[in-house]
């Protein structure tokens, strides 16, 4: 069978999808109709692979039904109860207010009643001003909490978020002691490193500029502020703050010239160098899927190399997600994980047509793999983050040029700046005008007309038949009639299930939006008038931070609202007040 770990794949992401989502009588029919459908399968081309799809299917299920299990339930009745935790702090970073979060490996968690002593992952907010350095033992006093679940849709889901990333519980410290440290060598250089390195940015470049090279080569995005984040987003570029494919690819090609060129290693030897220097990037970035996923296609092509056979670039992915899964099934529903994957198999089906192409070779590779990017990633960004990007096509041939010399200088800015600051403030000087040119790029594009469409959240199925579409089209026939049929029925289905509304069934809609002391009333109606009575908020809250821009304004960019059409305010208060202002 062709490629059969992307069949693999694709039975066990039903499996999680259905062990997700189903109840026990759904798990079954899906369970019973995916045996027989194999067992045909195995008849009809005499083959045994099919069984390995019904093992995948049950192996998806098993995972995320492992993974949504209550950890501890003498832990679950310490909740909202004051505790002591014993443990060890694994990583460390810092809230959008400046506060310190830390994560905690247990030794114990102990309530007045219960003793837990199984090892969990907490996440802890420290006091105001308070900070506690990496690897030390402490013990905790504080209140425990359950992760929470998003009240609406287009809110942030707790639980989705820090669950998929191994946490179990969240803690607000009250009192805090450090007992000890943890000896663990080789982490702790790793992170020491790290630290080093960040705090070169810190002094050679500005705070704003620092963040993104941060995250570009070390992976912490925390100090972003949220004006870049949404200035990278609507230029259509949030990916190149990523540490994803373009970064590990470019650092493979850095290492491997620098030893096969330069050096004259063969390729056998470059290739065991190169694996190494990614699975130690991997421990100094961070295990995003994305990273991941980058890793372990390049890990499996270079050991191609050691072992002189050629490997699937498709069966690669493939690999790459599933490893990703068995890790942590969560990540399915992670936009890291599904842009990563979306993007990366588009470009792979897509290079076959820029390659047949007779534009010439630099304009078909840039223009060619920009707009395969863009289109790719429409649906999953329409779906996440309510936006579509139409001016990053463009943005994308400007800037991703100069990535690869941004990401190179900046990687010699901080390792040089650990042995002179003042050759590394020199070097940052071209670090620095990049990124304000970047800057300029993006701020022209946002200006454009139509550049950026606030779409709205699609349904499930419109972004899912969206990418039937395009899989028909990269498989179409010319002059097979049942392609044409097919990619016609996909086109009409998209845009009557998009405008049904508004032209067949003509109904309004009236939302209750929870925000802190009473509701927001949002009022929709079929032919795209808005209305919004109240605004709610929570006093003593600072202008900028208040439910107007943390739930209300999310929930009409999740419906593609961009304007209203009325306010009613049915009482003067100075919550209303603010939060109209917001």
């Amino acid at each position: 069978m062709i490629r059969p770990f992307v069949w693999t794949l694709f039975f066990m992401i039903i499996g999680i999808i259905v062990g997700q989502s189903a109840s026990m009588m759904y798990f079954a029919l899906f369970a019973i109709s995916i045996v027989v459908i194999s067992a045909i399968i195995s008849w009809y081309f005499k083959s045994k692979i099919p069984v390995i799809f019904v093992l995948s299917f049950l192996v998806g299920n098993l995972l995320i039904t492992h993974s949504l299990q209550i950890v501890s339930e003498k832990t679950e009745k310490m909740i909202n109860q004051e505790v002591t935790i014993k443990g060890t702090v694994v990583d460390t970073a810092y809230t959008s207010s400046g506060r310190q979060k830390i994560t905690i490996k247990t030794d114990y968690i102990e309530a007045e009643t219960e003793l837990e002593t199984k090892p969990l992952k907490i996440l802890a907010i420290l006091p105001e001003y308070e900070t506690i350095p990496i690897w030390n033992n402490v013990i905790l006093k504080g209140t425990l909490y359950s992760l929470e679940r998003n009240s609406i849709s287009s809110g942030y889901n707790e639980k989705l978020y820090l669950s998929t990333r191994g946490y179990h519980y969240k803690m607000y410290i009250k009192e805090y002691n450090i007992i000890g440290q943890q000896k663990t060598p080789i982490l702790c250089h790793i992170y020491t490193l790290k630290e080093n390195i960040q705090k070169v940015y810190n002094t050679v470049l500005p705070p704003e500029k620092s963040a993104i090279l941060k995250a570009m080569v070390t992976g912490d995005k925390d100090d972003i502020d949220s004006i870049t984040r949404e200035l990278y987003a609507q230029a259509g570029i949030m990916h190149i703050l990523a540490i994803s494919g373009l970064h590990i690819s470019l650092i493979s090609f850095y290492i491997f010239y620098i030893l096969e060129k330069l050096l004259k290693w063969n390729k056998r030897k470059c290739s065991v160098i190169v694996l190494f220097c990614l699975l130690f990037y991997l421990f100094f970035a961070g295990f995003s899927p994305s990273a991941i996923r980058a890793v372990i296609m390049i890990s499996v092509g270079l050991i191609g190399n050691i072992f002189y056979y050629e490997s699937d670039a498709l069966n690669n992915i493939a690999i790459a997600a599933i490893c990703i899964l068995l890790i942590q099934p969560l990540y399915l529903w992670d936009i890291g994980f599904q842009l990563s994957f979306i993007i990366v198999t588009g470009i792979l089906l897509g290079s076959d047509i820029i390659k047949n192409s007779t534009l010439p070779y630099y304009i078909k590779n840039t223009l060619g793999i920009s707009f395969i990017t863009s289109v790719v990633s429409f649906p999953i960004m329409a779906y996440h983050f309510y936006f579509i990007s139409m001016i990053g096509i463009l943005v994308n041939i400007i800037i991703l040029p100069l990535t690869s010399i941004l990401l190179g200088i900046g990687m010699i800015v901080g390792i040089i700046g650990l042995f002179s600051i003042p050759v590394a403030t020199f070097l940052s000087g071209i670090v620095y005008y990049i990124l304000c040119f970047y800057e300029k790029v993006c701020t022209l594009a946002t200006l454009v007309p139509y550049g950026y469409i606030l779409w709205g959240r699609p349904l499930l199925i419109t972004v899912l038949l969206c990418y039937l579409l395009l899989l028909i089209i990269y498989f179409y026939k010319r002059n097979n009639i049942y392609y044409k049929c097919t990619i016609v029925f996909v086109e009409v289905m998209i845009l009557i299930i998009i405008f049904s509304n508004q032209y067949i069934f003509q109904r309004d809609k009236i939302s209750f939006l929870y925000v802190g002391q009473g509701d927001a009333i949002v009022i929709q109606t079929y032919d795209k008038y808005n209305y919004i009575v109240d605004t709610g908020g929570k006093s003593q809250t600072a202008l900028g931070s208040n439910t107007g821009v943390y739930t209300v304004l999310p929930y009409l960019q999740e419906q593609g609202i961009s304007e209203i059409d009325g306010l009613f305010i049915t009482h003067m208060d100075v919550t209303i007040v603010l939060e109209l202002l917001n």
